[in-house]
């Protein structure tokens, strides 16, 4: 009788083959060509980057560039939403944790800044302070500019008179001062509305320090009220943006004009009540509490707002 025998090695089926140009292959196909991480999916667990990666196309490469700029997922509308119709709920959920469905604060009010300080320029009459030939008629905080016969404006060096009590400075300013009779104060407009973020990159953290003074007890961490500033300043600059461009058609030659002018003051005093019922829904104070301190807290912002106005404006001069 025959007995078993093992097989021999050579009768084995061979294993399968590789070669050593198909191993490279095998093992970037399983990392994360990004940041190597091994992938488990379509995409990165660790970076996010897609496993798939090929040289785009120029509509693929269009599409990642609104997406990331507007994150248009529903977050954008989202936002906009909560920011517009419902005072203090992005503040809310920003303490609360939920943070995944509304676009950051910080994002969300770099952008709108920007797109009020572009529209601020844009805008004819956005200039702030200018040289005017004709004084009875010029639409501006500030006119530099003297009477002359016929009751005409003559601009001449001597009409302008800029003085800080500082010998050293005061030669920058009469410098800076002739600059402005040359160009009607256009140049110090611009360089003004180029320094105003900047400025309220300041304003706003100090703003927030002075209002964690408000509310010691219960103690909330800086961040909180920080966020409530950058929140209720996207706002104002939505609806000063609105306004601005509802202005020129506020005229009464303009059909539906007086109309659109109570729209816009209804815009403007939405901002008040933005804040207060913001400052309400966020700190959870009574009325009658959150009532005297917004009161105190917009004495404070005026005064504050007011200084900081001017040191840009001195700035600006000084920067021609």
């Amino acid at each position: 009788m025959p007995t078993d025998s093992p097989v021999a090695a050579s009768d084995a089926p061979p294993p399968p083959a590789t070669t050593a140009a198909c191993l490279p292959v095998a093992a970037a196909a399983a990392s994360c060509q990004d940041c190597a991480a091994p992938l488990t999916g379509p995409y990165c667990a660790q970076c996010g980057q897609r496993a798939d990666q090929h040289v785009p196309t120029l509509a693929e490469v269009a599409h990642d560039v609104v997406h990331s700029a507007l994150h248009l997922d529903g977050r954008v509308w989202r936002t906009l939403r909560s920011l517009l119709l419902r005072p203090g709920e992005l503040t809310r959920e920003f303490i609360a944790g939920r943070r995944q469905r509304y676009l950051p604060p910080f994002r969300l009010y770099l952008v709108i800044s920007i797109g009020f300080f572009a529209v601020s320029s844009l805008l004819p009459d956005g200039e702030f302070l200018q040289v005017a030939e004709n004084r009875d008629t010029v639409m501006a905080p500030v006119v530099i500019g003297s009477r002359g016969d016929g009751g005409s404006a003559v601009a001449v060096p001597s009409s302008c008179s800029l003085a800080s009590g500082l010998p050293a400075l005061d030669g920058l300013l009469a410098e800076a001062c002739h600059k402005l009779e040359v160009d009607g104060g256009k140049r110090l407009g611009e360089v003004f509305l180029g320094n105003a973020p900047k400025l309220m990159f300041l304003f706003l953290p100090l703003m927030a320090g002075i209002t964690a003074l408000f509310y010691w007890s219960p103690r909330r961490r800086y961040v909180e009220h920080l966020v409530l500033y950058l929140h209720t300043h996207s706002l104002t600059f939505l609806v000063l943006a609105a306004s601005s461009l509802i202005g020129p058609l506020t005229r009464p030659a303009v059909p539906g004009g007086s109309l659109l002018g109570i729209l816009s003051l209804l815009l403007v005093g939405y901002v008040p009540f933005y804040i207060y019922r913001t400052m309400r829904v966020v700190y959870g104070d009574s009325r009658l509490r959150t009532l005297v301190k917004f009161a105190t807290l917009g004495t404070v912002y005026s005064m504050l707002l007011g200084v900081t106005l001017l040191v840009g404006i001195v700035y600006s001069l000084l920067s021609l």
